[in-house]
């Protein structure tokens, strides 16, 4: 039959190694807060970079969720910080600890009823401090977190709000392209009115033919001449 030491010294173990479980899950759901915290940060830094300030309802507007937004991430990024670091993990006795306490007891001139009872009140005394520091470091951890996660939600919340403003009243300063009238690619007017007129079916380039490309100079320089020649009576009748 089990003594009431063996059911506490259990008990403790079983304390100790929930406590690591713990806080391996309390460091994984800090690796997915840093996973939402940089798409945060880069749409923030894409507002800011392409955002145009029309000095209007809407830009003011625009521009104080957005300091909102910054806020909170700001906070986000401090609390997370504060609940990644600064807190140390309590641990068993090393190997070589242990056994330095094994040999002490063995010294000792007790029975040997009286050292196992030594080295389960050991045993017990490290469990129950290690398990009692890591509840305390995993708890103040989870309140950080949630904290962190908060201030993320409210930065999001207000990130999505200013994406609709920014695409609703067209706050964007990139160049608009307006293709209602396209640029027409059949001509091409060189200084001295030259035109060369660009067929596509004697398009080449430099790894067709020479016949190809011979064939478009020779064009080329019949146009050339065409011009010219067309503009010579131009300047007779102004003389």
């Amino acid at each position: 039959m089990k003594k009431i030491d063996d059911y506490t010294l259990d008990l403790y173990e079983k304390l100790y190694f929930h406590e690591i479980e713990l806080r391996e899950k309390i460091i994984g759901r800090l690796q997915i807060t840093l996973s939402i915290i940089f798409p945060i940060l880069g749409g923030i830094s894409y507002l800011i970079l392409n955002f145009e300030n029309k000095h209007d309802n809407n830009s003011f507007i625009f521009i104080g969720l957005l300091f909102l937004c910054l806020i909170f991430i700001f906070i986000s990024l401090y609390l997370f910080s504060k609940s990644w670091h600064g807190h140390k993990l309590t641990v068993l006795p090393t190997a070589l600890d242990i056994l330095k306490f094994i040999k002490d007891i063995n010294l000792q001139n007790w029975s040997n009823e009286k050292k196992q009872l030594e080295f389960n009140d050991y045993l017990k005394e490290s469990f129950a401090k290690s398990a009692t520091d890591n509840t305390i470091t995993n708890a103040k951890k989870s309140k950080l977190l949630k904290r962190t996660n908060k201030a993320l939600i409210s930065s999001s919340l207000f990130l999505i709000i200013c994406f609709f403003l920014f695409s609703y009243y067209e706050l964007d300063k990139t160049p608009k392209v307006n293709i209602s009238n396209p640029i027409s690619l059949t001509e091409y007017r060189l200084p001295y009115n030259q035109i060369i007129y660009l067929y596509p079916s004697q398009s080449c380039n430099k790894y067709e033919d020479i016949k190809c490309q011979k064939k478009n100079r020779q064009h080329v320089k019949k146009s050339q001449h065409n011009q010219k020649k067309n503009h010579r009576p131009n300047q007779h009748e102004h003389h």
